[in-house]
């Protein structure tokens, strides 16, 4: 069988030459008294696949996304590729780095991001 060139026009350029692009998860801020907790749309990435950090005052999430591909098989032509997800996010000096939680389920990344003690709004009694 004669080898086909089964690229399609206006194909992006990263997938042509085999680059795993680098996509941007939609991400969902909420705030409460307790803190912030930040949730990511990561598809197709598990949990060894995933890395949370805290670098230099900044939260970045990165994941990886795999195509499984049966190990007898060789792919001729796919639309779907492997990819890599990132999105960093600044933060203030309220949020304590040292209690950050994450957890991932559905493919969904929740990120619990608590306050600081000194700014959690406290009630004050009356005397």
């Amino acid at each position: 069988m004669a080898e086909m060139d089964v690229r399609q026009r206006g194909e992006p350029a990263e997938r042509q030459q085999g680059r795993v692009p680098t996509l941007t998860p939609a991400v969902d801020l909420y705030e409460d008294r307790e803190g912030i907790t930040l949730s990511a749309d990561m598809p197709g990435v598990s949990p060894d696949g995933l890395d949370v950090e805290v670098r230099n005052n900044e939260l970045v999430i990165e994941g990886a996304v795999g195509v499984d591909m049966p190990e007898q098989m060789t792919a001729r032509y796919a639309e779907l590729r492997g990819g890599r997800y990132r999105r960093s996010f600044a933060l203030s000096q309220d949020v304590d780095p040292d209690n950050i939680e994450a957890s991932l389920k559905l493919g969904v990344l929740t990120v619990k991001l608590p306050k600081k003690a000194a700014f959690k709004p406290r009630r004050i009694a009356v005397n």
